[in-house]
């Protein structure tokens, strides 16, 4: 960026408001001042313009590090959520937040599909969920990219009881370990 007088009394102002690679602007004036006035009104322009914002590299990653220090230090399992949510950053590559949709989440979940249950799947959802509920409610995010999106169907395992048999076994090896609290239960219990 730079004005030059020339030969003819008038001022050239040469300059490239986005770099060297970027577009370059000639124009001559008939003063100094007015060159500089218009150096100055065209790098405004190119600086506040919605076409040209500045861009955002926060990463998914960072919004789980923003989470946990606004809100999720106060949480019980608070340090367990934030892992999890770091793992899965970690597995989608640790995206650009604002590149973050349910396209890359989706195809988390149905990568993480082979390896564990529905019911582990739909806990990273809810805690991926919550978190950007909660930086939208404190307006240090726009937008929740997975809102709307429904979580797996799984079917819930019928409960599992032990036989009498199953029972005496288990407090014969419970007797066995010296920590004397494994062995505790009412003293209704017929034995």
């Amino acid at each position: 960026m730079s004005i030059k007088k020339q030969s003819n009394d008038k001022y050239l102002l040469e300059m490239y408001p986005n770099g060297r690679t970027g577009k370059r602007i000639r124009k001559t004036f008939g003063t100094k001042n007015e060159a500089t006035r218009f150096e100055t009104y065209t790098l405004e322009q190119y600086n506040n313009t919605p076409w040209n914002p500045k861009q955002d590299k926060t990463r998914l990653s960072d919004l789980v590090d923003m989470w946990y220090e606004l809100h999720a230090q106060s949480l019980t399992g608070d340090a367990r959520s934030q892992k999890t949510l770091k793992a899965i950053a970690e597995v989608c590559g640790d995206p650009l937040a604002k590149n973050f949709n349910r396209a890359i989440f989706t195809d988390y979940r149905k990568a993480r599909l082979e390896k564990v249950k529905a019911k582990n799947i739909n806990n990273e959802h809810t805690y991926l969920n919550a978190m950007f509920n909660k930086l939208v409610r404190m307006e240090q995010w726009s937008e929740n990219p997975i809102h709307g999106l429904r979580q797996l169907k799984y079917i819930r395992p019928d409960m599992g009881f032990l036989t009498p048999d199953e029972i005496s076994v288990l407090l014969e090896e419970l007797g066995k370990i010296r920590n004397p609290d494994a062995l505790i239960y009412p003293s209704h219990f017929k034995m």
